[in-house]
């Protein structure tokens, strides 16, 4: 689950942040029969909303090329009376007749100004659930516990003897598959739990300490009746 998650939400911030602008490039050179390589920069703020905006007051039939090129900068490409400008996501192009635009449009692209930012809001989702499987991971690979004569030592807790064991805690055992394991060291009450997913000897450290202690055993090794009450 982690692996798919890292995988996906890589795969979706790439998309999100350029992959999704590269292909509506792609297509914009494809569909003038340009070069895919080097693909022609696409201006980010150019979409179909500002085009709209920027153009309302003063494009018109009869205006100068000059005056679209001041207000619009230069054109990405020029081809056959057409000057196409590229942004992420479509295309703009005016046509001129002489030295005045005659005609003008918005060409969208396969992606939308939507998709690319589903396509960030997916990864960023993506992204917390993968950053906690990787913490989940680290947690479960580091985790060390070991039993001995001398008692229970978890990896950055304090050494547990026997006779510090208080209780356990075993509520959620069948549905989260841990228990909590009470002590007193140095006359401070603690706790620390103990996870069958994490700790490869669970039972068996569960059961040694069950026996010693006379816990309730919550999960009795095969063959084995339990500890007493």
């Amino acid at each position: 689950m982690m692996v798919l998650l890292v995988v996906f939400a890589g795969l979706y911030l790439r998309d999100g942040y350029g992959g999704y602008a590269r292909k509506n490039a792609q297509e914009f050179a494809r569909s003038l029969g340009l070069p895919l390589e080097p693909l022609p920069t696409a201006n980010p703020t150019l979409t179909a909303e500002s085009v709209q905006q920027d153009t309302a007051e003063w494009l018109k039939r009869g205006v100068p090329m000059s005056v679209a090129v001041h207000r619009l900068g230069l054109p990405t490409v020029v081809q056959e009376g057409r000057s196409y400008y590229l942004g992420s996501t479509g295309w703009f192009w005016l046509e001129q007749k002489g030295d005045w635009v005659e005609q003008w449009g918005w060409m969208a692209a396969p992606h939308s100004g939507t998709d690319i930012r589903w396509q960030k809001i997916i990864a960023w989702v993506l992204t917390v659930l993968a950053l906690g499987f990787v913490a989940q991971f680290i947690r479960v690979v580091t985790t060390r516990a070991s039993l001995t004569e001398a008692g229970l030592k978890v990896r950055g807790r304090p050494a547990i003897p026997f006779d510090a064991m208080r209780g356990l805690r075993a509520e959620q055992y069948k549905k989260k598959g841990w228990v909590d394991l009470d002590y007193e060291l140095g006359g401070r009450p603690g706790s620390v739990r103990l996870d069958d997913y994490v700790i490869r000897e669970f039972k068996p450290i569960l059961a040694e300490i069950c026996a010693r202690r006379g816990f309730d055993n919550p999960a009795p090794l095969p063959g084995d009746g339990g500890s007493p009450k």
